[in-house]
C-alpha cells in the first residue's frame, strides 16, 4: 500500500499567477484624431529626398557663418527669427535702389537673384548644405518675380511723389518681408509647426465665448484667436503673421498667383491697412491671454509627437494608452524646462550684448564729442558708469526671472488630457469685450501708472547725474535703460512659456509696477530704433555688399583649386 504524501500548505496554496493588468486606453478626440493623420502626411512629405542638392565651400560657410554671428549682436534677433531676417536682409540689398526711391530698375530680373540668394543664405548657415535641392531655385525665382512686379506695379509705387519717403520705404520693408517669408516657406517649409498652430486656433476659437455676443463677428473673432496663437506659441512677428493671413484669406496669392497678380497688386495696401488694423486692434490682448495661458499644453503635444515620430503606425496607439502617456507628457516637460534655461540665457546675452554695442556706439560717435564740445572732458568713471549700468539693469532683470512651480506640471497633465481626449463637456473661455463704465478708478489707475513711471525715469536720471554723467548723455541714457528694462520684460515673458497655473507675490507686484511704465516708453524708443538702426544700414551699404562679392571670389578661387588638385596624380 502507497502511502500518501502530506502536502504542506505550500503545496495546498500554489501560488497564483499574477494577472497583468490591461494598460488603460481612452477615446482620443475627433480633433487630436484628424490632427495626428496630418502629422502622420507630414511626416511622409519630410522623408522624400532632395534630388540635386545645393553645396557649397566648407571653408567659405565658416567664414559666412562667423561674420553671421556678428550680425546677430548688430541686429539682434529672437533665435526664430534669425532665419527669416536674413532673408529680408539679403533682399533688401540687393533691391536696395528699388526701395530707396533713387530709382525704378525696370529690369530687375529674378532669375538673376534666386540662385545667389539661396547659395549665400546656405552659405551663411541659414540652411544646410547638401540639403536644399537645386529644384527649389526655380520656386523661389517664381516667388521673387511677383514680388518684383508688386514693388514696381503696386499703388505707392505709382503714386511716388504723392507719399512720404519714409512711408514708401516702410511698405516697400513690409513688402520684402512678406516675401521673406514665403522664401523661407519654400526653402524650410514648417508643416508641422503651421498644423499646430491651426490644431490650436481651432480649438481654441471653438470654446472662447465673447461677451456680449453681438459686438464681434466670427471672420474676426478667428482672425484675433489667429492671431493670439501665433504670438502665444511661437512669439511670431507681425510679418509672419501677415503672410499666414494672407494665405488665409487669399489662397490663390500662392496656389495660383499668375491668376490674381494683377488685382492683388493694386489692393495691396489696403489688405497691408486690414491686417496691421487686426494687428493692432485695441483688444486682443484678451485673445492673448487666453491663448499664453495654454500654449504649454499645445507645446507639450508637439514634442511628444516629435519624440514617437519614427514609428507612425503606434502613434495613435501611444497617445490613448493613459499610463505610457502620462510618462512621455513627464519626460518631454522635464526636457522643455531644462531648454527653457538655456534659451533665455542665450536671449538675455544677445539682447544684452545688442543694447550694449548700440550704446557704445552711441557713447564714442554721438555722446563723447557732444560732451567734448560743451564741457571738454568725459570722464573715465563717467565712462564705465554709462556702458555698466545700462548692462546691470539688463543682469538684474533676467537674474530675477523665476520658472514654474512643481504644482504647474499637474495642471499641464491635466490640460493636455483634455485636448487629446473624448470629453462630454468643453471648457467654454469668456473674453468680456464691453466697455468698462468706472471712469473714476480708471482715470486714478492711469495716473499712478504715469506717476510711477515718471517717478522711475527721474531716479535713473538722477543715478547718472550722481555718477558724473555730462547733460548731455543723461537723457540718451536714461533712453537706453528704458529699451533695455523692454528688452528684459520680453525675456521674462518668455519664461512664462511652461506656465499654466499662475503664481505672483508682493515683491513681482512692485516689480511690474516700477518696470511696465519704463518698458512701455522702451517699446515705443525700440522700435523707432529699428526704423534709425544706422549702425544696421551701415554694415548693410558698406560692409555686406562687399564681404559677399569678396565670399564669392574666394569660393570661386577653392573651387579653382580643388580642379587643380584633381588633375595631379
Amino acid at each position: 500500500m502507497v502511502k500518501k504524501k502530506k502536502l504542506s500548505k505550500k503545496d495546498k496554496n500554489p501560488p497564483r499567477e499574477k494577472i497583468k493588468k490591461k494598460p488603460e486606453k481612452k477615446e482620443l478626440s475627433p480633433s487630436f484624431s484628424q490632427f495626428i493623420d496630418e502629422y502622420i502626411q507630414i511626416l511622409s512629405y519630410k522623408k522624400e529626398a532632395e534630388v540635386s542638392p545645393i553645396h557649397v565651400d566648407d571653408l567659405t560657410s565658416k567664414i559666412a557663418s562667423f561674420y553671421e554671428k556678428i550680425r546677430m549682436i548688430i541686429d539682434w534677433k529672437e533665435e526664430h527669427l534669425i532665419r527669416r531676417f536674413a532673408i529680408e536682409r539679403t533682399l533688401r540689398r540687393k533691391m536696395i535702389s528699388q526701395i530707396s526711391g533713387i530709382s525704378i530698375i525696370s529690369d530687375l530680373k529674378a532669375g538673376k537673384i534666386a540662385k545667389p540668394l539661396v547659395t549665400e543664405l546656405i552659405r551663411k548657415g541659414h540652411f544646410e548644405n547638401d540639403k536644399i535641392s537645386k529644384r527649389r531655385i526655380k520656386y523661389v525665382e517664381k516667388v521673387l518675380s511677383k514680388y518684383i512686379y508688386i514693388l514696381q506695379n503696386s499703388v505707392p509705387t505709382r503714386n511716388a511723389l504723392s507719399i512720404n519717403i519714409k512711408s514708401k520705404v516702410q511698405y516697400y520693408n513690409w513688402i520684402l518681408s512678406i516675401a521673406a517669408c514665403e522664401i523661407e516657406e519654400i526653402l524650410k517649409p514648417a508643416y508641422f509647426e503651421n498644423a499646430l498652430i491651426n490644431f490650436m486656433t481651432h480649438r481654441i476659437f471653438e470654446r472662447i465665448k465673447v461677451k456680449p455676443g453681438n459686438i464681434m463677428n466670427d471672420e474676426r473673432k478667428f482672425y484675433q484667436t489667429y492671431i493670439a496663437v501665433h504670438r502665444a506659441l511661437y512669439n511670431l512677428d507681425p510679418p509672419i503673421i501677415i503672410y499666414h493671413l494672407i494665405k488665409c484669406h487669399y489662397p490663390k496669392w500662392i496656389e495660383q498667383p499668375e491668376v490674381i497678380l494683377k488685382s492683388f497688386s493694386q489692393k495691396l495696401e489696403d489688405i497691408y491697412k486690414y491686417f496691421e488694423k487686426e494687428l493692432m486692434y485695441n483688444k486682443s490682448g484678451k485673445f492673448y491671454g487666453v491663448c499664453e495661458q495654454y500654449d504649454t499644453v499645445y507645446l507639450v503635444i508637439g514634442d511628444i509627437l516629435t519624440m514617437v515620430q519614427k514609428d507612425t503606425k503606434s502613434i495613435k496607439s501611444k497617445f490613448e494608452k493613459l499610463d505610457s502617456l502620462e510618462k512621455l507628457i513627464k519626460e518631454v516637460y522635464d526636457k522643455r524646462l531644462s531648454t527653457l534655461r538655456r534659451r533665455l540665457r542665450r536671449s538675455a546675452v544677445f539682447s544684452t550684448l545688442s543694447i550694449f554695442l548700440a550704446s557704445s556706439v552711441s557713447l564714442f560717435v554721438i555722446e563723447v564729442p557732444i560732451a567734448k564740445m560743451f564741457y571738454g572732458k568725459f570722464s573715465i568713471f563717467a565712462l564705465a558708469m554709462d556702458i555698466i549700468v545700462p548692462t546691470l539693469f539688463m543682469f538684474i532683470f533676467v537674474a530675477l526671472i523665476k520658472l514654474p512651480k512643481k504644482s504647474n506640471f499637474k495642471r499641464v497633465l491635466s490640460e493636455v488630457k483634455k485636448v487629446i481626449y473624448k470629453r462630454d463637456e468643453i471648457d467654454v473661455y469668456e473674453i468680456d469685450l464691453r466697455r468698462k463704465k468706472n471712469f473714476i478708478k480708471n482715470i486714478i489707475f492711469t495716473l499712478i501708472f504715469i506717476i510711477f513711471g515718471i517717478t522711475s525715469l527721474l531716479l535713473i536720471f538722477m543715478l547718472f547725474k550722481f555718477a558724473g554723467i555730462p547733460w548731455t548723455s543723461m537723457y540718451i541714457d536714461t533712453i537706453n535703460i528704458a529699451v533695455i528694462v523692454f528688452a528684459a520684460l520680453v525675456v521674462r515673458q518668455r519664461a512664462r512659456e511652461m506656465t499654466v497655473e499662475e503664481s505672483s507675490n508682493l515683491f513681482e507686484f512692485v516689480l511690474d509696477l516700477i518696470a511696465i511704465p519704463i518698458a512701455k516708453i522702451g517699446q515705443w524708443f525700440s522700435m523707432k530704433w529699428k526704423e534709425y538702426n544706422f549702425v544696421s544700414v551701415f554694415f548693410t551699404a558698406l560692409v555686406d555688399t562687399p564681404f559677399v562679392k569678396i565670399l564669392d571670389v574666394f569660393e570661386d578661387w577653392r573651387n579653382y583649386l580643388k580642379e587643380k588638385k584633381a588633375g595631379i596624380h
